[in-house]
């Protein structure tokens, strides 16, 4: 743990240098809920309409790091040749992913807490009540989807194929959110994990008390175990050397 605690304080540094996209992951789901949501600058939302409009504000923030901040950095990292050195470094890639996963996780959180804060000032909502929401999210709904995007990093592509195809893959994750959303089908319902950003909704609802549907509550056991299993293999597979310049 000691290894990948300095990992985690060399990402950290590595955010505050790079300051876009620390500022990117906030503000882009900022503008869109805001965008969405002009009408609450006249009248505030109850707090109902509040807490699912910072739910789906929180599913756009962890998708967005999940696979810009974890699975596109790694992979270019492996390409340009850091996973290597920092592996060799440590002894084993274990400190170098783990570190890389607790920094995202650190700076997903305080973008989080600083959203909460300032949506519920700016919209006279329970300060308290917000902020005990926002950690118990942070705490738990990012770990499976963060893991399940190592599979980005395992994939034999380069960076610059894989940025494009990121920049698709987000698009697509929230586009297709309301065949989940809106069906009536129970099957279908039940493999809504299959789209990270409905995994991410269906477990805020279930640990905000929105909903207690026992389907929910399946699918959502499934999905955490199926990406915490693809987590795990694709960290297996994950090689430490480029694969596409040799």
């Amino acid at each position: 743990m000691r290894k990948s605690y300095e990992f985690f304080l060399l990402y950290n540094k590595e955010m505050f240098f790079n300051k876009f996209a620390y500022l990117y992951t906030l503000a882009v789901p900022l503008v869109i809920i805001l965008l969405n949501h002009f009408d609450w600058f006249k009248d505030s939302p109850t707090w109902t309409v509040f807490q699912s409009a910072m739910i789906q504000f929180f599913a756009i923030m962890i998708v967005l790091t999940a696979i810009n901040g974890i699975g596109i950095s790694l992979l270019n990292q492996r390409e340009s040749g850091f996973l290597k050195m920092y592996t060799f470094l440590s002894g084993q890639k274990f400190p170098v992913i783990f570190g890389r996963l607790i920094s995202q996780w650190f700076f997903l959180t305080l973008n989080m807490f600083a959203a909460s804060l300032m949506m519920a000032v700016l919209f006279h909502q329970p300060l308290l009540k917000t902020m005990l929401m926002t950690g118990l999210l942070a705490l738990i709904i990012p770990l499976p989807v963060f893991a399940c995007s190592l599979l980005i990093a395992a994939l034999p592509l380069k960076p610059e194929t894989m940025t494009p195809l990121g920049t698709i893959l987000i698009f697509a994750v929230f586009i297709f959110i309301d065949v989940f959303e809106l069906t009536d089908n129970r099957l279908l319902a039940y493999f809504s994990f299959l789209n990270p950003a409905n995994l991410i909704l269906n477990e805020a609802r279930f640990l905000t008390g929105s909903v207690s549907d026992g389907m929910m509550g399946l699918s959502i056991l499934t999905g955490i175990m199926v990406y915490l299993v693809v987590g795990y293999v694709a960290y297996q597979r994950l090689s430490i050397t480029s694969k596409t310049n040799r």
